[in-house]
């Protein structure tokens, strides 16, 4: 009857609105049909190690208040983005939701962790590609994991601490001021030299957490052109045994070309043409793997229609390619009483011996 017929058209057109919804909340979704600015985010976001944690997990969370905030952001967003009014590059997240509610959900301050072995392997831009291995032992620690050097890297993340600063800039690149309330409820104020009570009451006062360090954890591009080429002849992925490899590939990989489809073209060529006059002396199937591994690099690291390319964006583990650890641990933050912000490298890890080949 017209009842019945009235009902299953409800449930089909509730069935439909409930597929499009889960549908919009899709990784694909955001990184290819919506957020098309997205994109260099997406294609990091698919081999990186948070690859199985959908976007929304992290930047929209659970529960309708939570989906209609970041729907209603997203409106503004949409409009950006159809009167191409997007910045580019897209910024990072300035607003995201709780650590504890993101990564709470998998990881547990509460629990420390042992010390962890750190491999570094580089290049050199000789001949044979000279390799230079750097070993680390980080000193992660946490609560109920104390190290040799005591409080250790994961000491930010003690639930029984309280760490504030103060950002003056939007990437939280530069921090001037500083505050710890420790386990024992000792409170101590550190600030940079120069810095003015004017700029830290303009500046952006945030309690620290986990993403002040992991902060593109979920879709990393490459800080440098030759840290991916060194991660890639690491892996295997390019041949140690072609001349010149890490200098010609760091080469072909840096110029700002004006589409992503010509870099990839100028990669392929340049590579070509380098090891042509060597003729048989080239193995022809190391060549090919080495271009494709360029290419993907490339393709994976840089989009020129959003101004996005190696080291765009701080990475704030470490403190090689950005200031990281260094924005605070810089020996330069100092209390009312003159004791400095440990900087002593030490303090996070230690290095070991290696052979160097």
């Amino acid at each position: 009857d017209d009842r019945g017929s009235d009902s299953r058209q409800s449930d089909h057109l509730a069935a439909r609105c409930y597929g499009t919804l889960h549908w919009m909340e899709s990784p694909s979704f955001c990184g290819l049909v919506c957020h098309t600015p997205m994109r260099p985010q997406y294609a990091a976001w698919q081999d990186a190690s948070h690859s199985r944690v959908d976007c929304t997990q992290c930047h929209i969370g659970e529960g309708a208040r939570a989906l209609v905030h970041y729907k209603l952001v997203g409106v503004r967003q949409l409009y950006h983005v159809m009167t191409n009014q997007i910045p580019k590059p897209i910024p990072g997240v300035a607003d995201m939701r709780p650590a504890l509610e993101i990564c709470g959900n998998c990881h547990w301050p509460e629990r420390g962790s042992s010390d962890q072995l750190r491999v570094i392997r580089e290049f050199a831009d000789d001949e044979s590609n000279t390799e230079t291995i750097t070993a680390l032992q980080m000193l992660v620690g946490g609560p109920g994991q104390p190290t040799a050097a005591g409080r250790a890297i994961h000491w930010h993340a003690d639930p029984r601490v309280n760490i504030t600063y103060v950002a003056t800039d939007r990437d939280r690149q530069t921090i001037p001021y500083v505050k710890v309330t420790d386990a024992r409820g000792q409170v101590r104020e550190y600030m940079s030299e120069g810095t003015t009570t004017e700029q830290i009451a303009q500046g952006e006062r945030r309690t620290m957490d986990c993403v002040d360090c992991h902060n593109v954890v979920a879709h990393r591009i490459s800080p440098t052109a030759e840290r991916a080429v060194d991660e890639a002849i690491a892996a295997g992925r390019i041949s140690r045994t072609l001349p010149f490899i890490r200098r010609e590939g760091v080469r072909l990989l840096k110029p700002e070309y004006p589409a992503q489809s010509e870099g990839l073209q100028k990669v392929e060529e340049g590579l070509k043409t380098f090891y042509a006059p060597r003729g048989d002396a080239i193995n022809l199937r190391d060549l090919d793997q080495a271009i494709e591994t360029l290419r993907t690099l490339y393709r994976r690291n840089v989009f020129p229609v959003m101004k996005v390319t190696w080291g765009v964006y701080p990475d704030n583990i470490g403190h090689i390619n950005s200031s990281g650890c260094f924005r605070c641990h810089d020996g330069g933050h100092a209390a009312k009483d003159g004791t400095l912000i440990n900087g002593d490298c030490e303090y996070c890890h230690r290095q070991l011996e290696t052979p160097n080949r």
